[in-house]
């Protein structure tokens, strides 16, 4: 292959980085949108703007009655029917339950390929994590319980989801108990 067959190469390669990278800014500004648009897993959910928090809030339930709470795109907190915490995103990172234990997943670049590498977390990491999430289910809860947030859009419009969220995050023990699995039960 000549000098400029490896030129042509790499300059394709970086145009397609570039290309990524502008669509992952443009989808990462239309992403509240779309999971109020898009996330059908989720029959119920609703935009909230909510005392506390800067971002949009978006809570969901999935038809068995499994929560998810979006804090704008991230933090992203996600729980089985029972209230047992299963996974999540927080920096960027995934975090998931197995075995009652929390591990996080990183997407790496390699060469040509994505792969996850796995941390276990650790017992300060564990506490930190179940930590902020407290925090931010306390505030959650205090929040609609006094009033003090605003509906941004409901779907489907007539449901009462807020109520729905309220008894959901009463169902979340103290402390969060983290699912054998990740999957939704």
């Amino acid at each position: 292959m000549a000098w400029h067959d490896y030129n042509v190469v790499l300059t394709s390669v970086y145009h397609a980085e570039v290309k990524t990278r502008i669509n992952t800014m443009a989808k990462e500004q239309s992403d509240r949108e779309d999971i109020m648009r898009e996330a059908k897993a989720l029959t119920r959910r609703v935009s909230l703007d909510v005392s506390g928090f800067p971002e949009v809030v978006i809570v969901g339930f999935r038809r068995n009655s499994a929560m998810s709470i979006f804090i704008d795109q991230d933090p992203v907190y996600q729980f089985n029917s029972v209230g047992e915490f299963r996974r999540g995103y927080l920096d960027g990172k995934l975090i998931k339950a197995e075995q009652g234990k929390l591990a996080s997943l990183t997407r790496q670049h390699l060469d040509y390929q994505v792969v996850l590498m796995r941390h276990d977390l650790d017992e300060a990491e564990h506490a930190g994590f179940i930590s902020q999430l407290h925090c931010h289910l306390d505030q959650l809860h205090q929040s609609l319980s006094d009033g003090s947030f605003q509906v941004n859009e409901c779907v489907p419009v007539e449901d009462d989801v807020v109520t729905e969220i309220i008894a959901a995050l009463n169902l979340i023990g103290t402390p969060v108990v983290i699912a054998d699995q990740p999957n939704c039960k």
